[in-house]
């Protein structure tokens, strides 16, 4: 792997940290911003819809079950950047959410995601974002069970 400037891996580690702000604080348009227009969101394992492209992860940010949510918190760590060129970047990051909705229905998800990075116009970007769980969600219905696919992970071709 090419050698990571600092400058590059700070502000990619910084937009991971910036997505989970934003969305927790429902910045819809702030968040938005640090996708690439034609990004991916993938958090179909607890349930929701694959977003393709902002327009549909606006719609997804501003769905009726979303603004159900009242509080929310993204707890964004342990950030591994797996491959760099430049250009574009692999990593991933855990992440512990926890969700009170207005009727006092709680969610939690303790996984990570596994990303694509894309310095687009001189900013990293989220090009791909896929959830995975660590251990079973709760309050999630709809959740796909735990399946640890390392084979798939990014990261796994760290020296």
């Amino acid at each position: 792997m090419k050698a990571i400037p600092y400058e590059d891996r700070e502000e990619i580690r910084e937009l991971t940290h910036r997505a989970a702000l934003y969305g927790d604080t429902k910045q819809i348009d702030k968040c938005l911003s640090l996708y690439a227009s034609d990004g991916v969101l993938d958090e179909s394992c607890v349930g929701m819809p694959i977003a393709h492209g902002t327009d549909q992860m606006r719609g997804f940010m501003t769905h009726p079950a979303a603004d159900a949510v009242k509080y929310m918190t993204h707890f964004v760590t342990n950030h591994i950047i797996s491959s760099y060129d430049g250009k574009i970047a692999t990593g991933m990051a855990y992440v512990w959410f926890s969700s009170v909705n207005a009727d006092g229905h709680r969610m939690e998800i303790r996984g990570y995601y596994d990303d694509v990075y894309a310095k687009i116009n001189g900013r990293w970007r989220i090009k791909h974002r896929v959830l995975h769980n660590l251990v079973p969600p709760i309050g999630t219905p709809d959740a796909a069970p735990v399946e640890h696919n390392v084979h798939s992970l990014h990261f796994q071709d760290i020296p």
